[in-house]
């Protein structure tokens, strides 16, 4: 049989995971979890790429994942499979054969993260958010999106990682920030991200609408950037991988 390249989109609840990307044996973690599934599935060895390296904790709507097979299983066929050995916090919502060069983190143009924020602090919701008591005025929220849009060295929103290589100029497309009812939604999309950029821009919206910072901090974050520079991140648990976009 000829070997097909199988791209397929997964969702996942992060909260038991070690984060997407395989670790040392005895992490748990979505990408090792895929893989052993679906070599089960398809009778060899399998490798999967996955468009985003989430961290522990943080969850996935849109994740996309690609892998190669010989296997003469359908797509219907393996996706049902896969999701019939899940044990519930992961499944596989649809799959497609795409060109045996697509990489799943190469070929895309940009991302787009939801991060939630409760501010009746739910204890129904407390595993997909960020539960909040303070006061906070949102139109600094959208005030504080506004500054970070467009493109601009992020080094103050990660810490010095390897794998960065040092570039840290991205390009914010856009900051969409909701409030319905006591929820209060921030939705980012970009050309790509640093390790915990997303969480620290959270973060410094939230220090915003608090008061803690000012528009001009915020200003001085991206001209004289510094790893580390924005503090901590929001928690993981809020984030979500929502989307991956490609050309076309």
């Amino acid at each position: 049989m000829p070997i097909k390249n199988i791209m397929g989109v997964v969702e996942y609840d992060g909260t038991d995971f070690e984060g997407f990307q395989i670790q040392p044996e005895g992490h748990r973690t979505v990408q090792g979890e895929i893989t052993r599934t679906l070599e089960q599935i398809l009778g060899h060895p399998v490798k999967v790429d996955g468009a985003s390296r989430t961290d522990a904790g943080v969850h996935a709507t849109g994740q996309v994942i690609a892998f190669k097979t010989s296997a003469s299983r359908t797509l219907d066929n393996i996706i049902s499979g896969t999701n019939s050995l899940s044990p519930g916090d992961w499944r596989v919502d649809k799959m497609a054969e795409v060109s045996w060069d697509f990489h799943p983190r190469h070929h895309a143009t940009g991302k787009t993260y939801l991060y939630m924020i409760d501010r009746s602090n739910s204890v129904l919701r407390r595993r997909y958010t960020w539960g909040i008591t303070n006061e906070v005025v949102v139109s600094m929220m959208r005030t504080g999106g506004d500054i970070l849009t467009g493109e601009h060295d992020f080094k103050s929103f990660t810490t010095l990682s390897a794998h960065e290589k040092d570039v840290t100029v991205r390009r914010i497309d856009e900051i969409v920030i909701s409030e319905i009812d006591e929820m209060i939604t921030i939705e980012v999309t970009g050309s790509g991200f640093l390790y915990q950029m997303v969480r620290r821009i959270v973060s410094v919206l939230m220090a915003i609408a608090k008061g803690e910072i000012s528009e001009n901090d915020i200003r001085g974050l991206l001209s004289n950037p510094e790893f580390d520079g924005s503090g901590s991140a929001a928690p993981a648990k809020g984030l979500i991988l929502k989307k991956v976009i490609y050309k076309g």
